[in-house]
């Protein structure tokens, strides 16, 4: 167990265990790798770290720019990484197609060398709140470049894109963590945990298998469809929405929830990939967060900006996850901020081998970041 000042204190409270806690993060800004794409910033993109035969590269995978940088987009933005740090920005050849005109409010995640990306909304005539009910997986070649031959639809029914009836699949809103199968080694496995819209929110925790060597998903049907291919687990606690899903040391955990809560959920990967029984980690948040991002990284688990309850209630706030051996959080410490003021939030954390990246962001109701912040370990 690792040792902290005043734990029974700060369990009973809930709260950070130090007036003076040790940081762990070292940020730069980094603005000019960003900006001469979107000028005016981005939110709620998908990213992705993918392992070519080149090397790494990291991928901005749609989202939603501001008016006058265009609006939605389906571009798949991609640059080489270089100690972690992104190069210089490219557009691959492959967009977001297939029913609409952009996608965001998705998972995305990466097994091997492909990403995939889960769900999402629509952007058809204005209508924000239909879900696409699939999954499509993007091979990069050795350039980092995505041709349309190499990406894969898998859809929630044959031939479509509305919700499966029966159940539905709802693919929105919802967070996703991908590891190897402990069952079928070589195989990864996709845990989508809760999601939902507009007091739709669901409690529903759902696997599939990826087929370690073509990337290709395990029982999906004729057509692709992947009502054959999830398969169903003990749900969440309590329906959840907006929220981040972090694979840290052989668990689960689920923070950052709608409607808002300073709970934090976690359980254990079994031998059968599937999952033990949902348990509330000892130290809840110190403060309600949704919209956050979060992150294992070096050893540690952070939940990083996000909101308190609306969009001009963005934080810059860095908590950190105080373990015990038995996977529980005991107590959580501030680590240094997020640079950006107020804060940032509808932003993923993307984890290299050297950093941690937050690539654009929500600032507050009118203004989008460009920046990349950039994340090091200082112990």
């Amino acid at each position: 167990m690792r040792h902290i000042l005043s734990v029974t204190a700060a369990l009973a409270c809930g709260i950070m265990v130090s007036a003076a806690p040790a940081q762990t993060l070292e940020w730069t800004d980094d603005p000019p790798t960003l900006r001469p794409l979107m000028p005016a910033g981005i939110q709620m993109a998908g990213t992705a770290v993918v392992e070519t035969d080149s090397g790494p590269f990291v991928y901005i995978v749609g989202g939603n720019k501001s008016t006058d940088a265009g609006g939605e987009t389906t571009v798949i933005h991609y640059a080489p990484l270089e100690d972690g740090r992104p190069g210089t920005w490219r557009e691959a050849t492959a967009r977001l197609v297939g029913g609409g005109t952009s996608y965001h409010t998705r998972s995305t995640v990466t097994f091997g060398p492909r990403f995939y990306v889960i769900g999402g909304r629509l952007n058809q005539e204005g209508d924000y709140s239909t879900p696409y009910n699939g999954i499509r997986v993007y091979e990069p070649d050795e350039t980092g470049d995505i041709a349309p031959g190499d990406v894969t639809y898998y859809t929630g029914e044959a031939g479509g894109i509305v919700p499966a009836a029966n159940p539905p699949l709802d693919l929105l809103e919802m967070a996703a963590v991908v590891t190897e199968s402990r069952a079928h080694p070589g195989d990864g496995i996709v845990y989508i945990l809760g999601g939902g819209f507009a007091e739709t929110e669901t409690a529903a925790v759902r696997k599939l298998r990826i087929d370690g060597r073509t990337g290709r998903i395990v029982d999906a049907g004729p057509g692709r469809e992947l009502a054959f291919a999830l398969k169903h687990l003990d749900p969440l606690p309590e329906p959840t929405a907006f929220h981040q899903a972090v694979l840290h040391e052989g668990r689960i955990y689920v923070a950052g929830n709608y409607p808002p809560s300073t709970t934090v959920w976690y359980a254990e990967i079994l031998e059968d990939d599937t999952l033990g029984a949902w348990q509330a980690a000892s130290a809840p948040l110190p403060e309600a967060r949704l919209d956050c991002a979060a992150a294992s990284f070096g050893g540690d688990l952070y939940v990083l900006g996000g909101t308190a309850g609306t969009n001009a209630d963005t934080r810059n706030t860095v908590f950190r996850a105080i373990f015990g051996e038995d996977g529980d959080i005991e107590a959580w410490e501030a680590d240094a901020p997020v640079p950006l003021e107020p804060g940032v939030r509808r932003v993923g954390a993307t984890v290299t081998e050297q950093t941690l990246l937050i690539i654009g962001g929500r600032l507050s109701d009118d203004g989008f970041s460009p920046a990349v912040q950039i994340a090091t370990r200082t112990d």
